[in-house]
């Protein structure tokens, strides 16, 4: 028996490539899009809201199910909690220094204040120091409204989005946070929430682990990602996905980007920066400047670098990873790509507030969202006829 309800993914993102609804995070998309003086999508994600849907029972207890088991892969405690009810600014002793301990927002003590679990409604545990993971959102079940309301942004489908990428091709290298948008949109342009990630011939036992959600947990479900797609939008269109992670895959990937450069359109998406420590200046050296080199050679090509995204209540601060040192890294970043006017697809404020299965990752909703606005910002491209 598969761990996610197929009906419930039906009913969440929708199947049809009649029905424009794949639908997580969707509530400021539209069929259509008139963005008139509007500001470039990707300045239009930098300040926004969420506002959660009402989840019906099932769906609290799906989603339940598949946090308790993607961290039970890390070894966490299913309360997230420790016996000793020390947390905020503690670890898992058993789980390294990865894992921020939290309290078990089903039990008694579910506000963690002044760095223990406490008896605190919600409303008590809203302060600088509290952490309260009855307070985060779900983005599967929310919707991310852009603070200009003005603009409307296009809502793709598996054939909307066949239409804009036929004749390109799209190189993705990175870390797994690429790795999930890569895997993101392999479920879409095959129309297929459930398993349209997963390669072929995949034991039914594993595929009945890793359909929905699953597929974007890091233990089992990663190795069984189609890695050589042939099938998307009739052969028209290539997605390839390098997991070039740090400088030490810097000529590999300066390579790929040389061996892609026989394409009619190319667009190539990299991100790094966790497994480098965040070390602005190496990865500008040593990553990114060899590839514009070969990149800004070529009219037909593009590139786009992706920064992290804000990590979620699980993540352990004191491990070199905080919110405050990513966000360094973006503005570091973008200073560095300035000059050579490419831009950043910053989703940092876009995670904010919302459940992170790990800590580090996420799940189907905010991955979707973002190969939504990648599509919005291919669209750009092509109307201004960048691309």
């Amino acid at each position: 028996m598969s761990y996610w309800n197929r009906e419930s993914l039906h009913i969440v993102f929708g199947f049809s490539s009649n029905y424009v609804a794949i639908l997580p995070t969707a509530g400021f998309l539209t069929t259509k899009s008139t963005r008139t003086n509007c500001r470039s999508v990707l300045d239009l994600i930098l300040s926004g809201t969420w506002k959660s849907r009402t989840m019906t029972s099932n769906q609290k207890a799906e989603m339940r199910k598949f946090l308790e088991i993607a961290r039970n892969e890390h070894g966490l405690p299913t309360t997230l909690q420790r016996k000793d009810k020390k947390c905020g600014n503690v670890n898992f002793l058993k789980t390294g220094r990865h894992f921020r301990a939290l309290c078990d927002q089903y039990g008694s003590t579910p506000c963690c204040y002044n760095n223990t679990c406490v008896a605190k409604d919600i409303e008590e545990c809203r302060c600088k120091d509290c952490f309260d993971t009855r307070q985060v959102l779900h983005a599967e079940y929310a919707d991310w409204l852009p603070s200009d309301a003005r603009c409307n942004i296009r809502k793709y489908n598996d054939r909307t989005a066949c239409e804009l990428l036929s004749g390109k091709t799209i190189f993705i290298s990175g870390d797994s946070l690429l790795r999930h948008i890569y895997t993101a949109f392999l479920l879409l342009l095959r129309n297929n929430i459930v398993d349209g990630a997963m390669k072929k011939n995949v034991s039914k036992a594993i595929q009945n682990k890793c359909t929905g959600m699953f597929m974007f947990t890091e233990k089992i479900c990663r190795l069984q990602l189609d890695n050589a797609p042939r099938d998307l939008c009739g052969g028209k269109f290539e997605l390839i996905y390098e997991e070039y992670y740090d400088t030490g895959y810097s000529r590999q990937f300066v390579n790929k980007v040389k061996e892609l450069m026989t394409r009619k359109k190319v667009l190539i998406i990299a991100g790094i920066g966790f497994h480098s420590g965040f070390n602005h200046r190496a990865i500008m050296d040593q990553y990114v400047a060899p590839g514009l080199k070969v990149i800004q050679k070529h009219d037909a090509a593009q590139f786009l670098f992706a920064t992290p995204h804000c990590p979620g209540l699980l993540k352990n601060s004191w491990n070199g990873q905080s919110k405050e040192i990513i966000e360094q890294y973006v503005i570091r970043m973008k200073k560095e790509l300035k000059p050579h006017n490419i831009s950043i697809f910053d989703t940092c404020y876009i995670t904010d507030g919302v459940e992170s299965f790990d800590g580090t990752h996420f799940g189907l909703g905010i991955n979707v969202l973002k190969v939504q606005l990648l599509l919005n910002y291919i669209q750009e491209l092509q109307v201004n006829k960048k691309w």
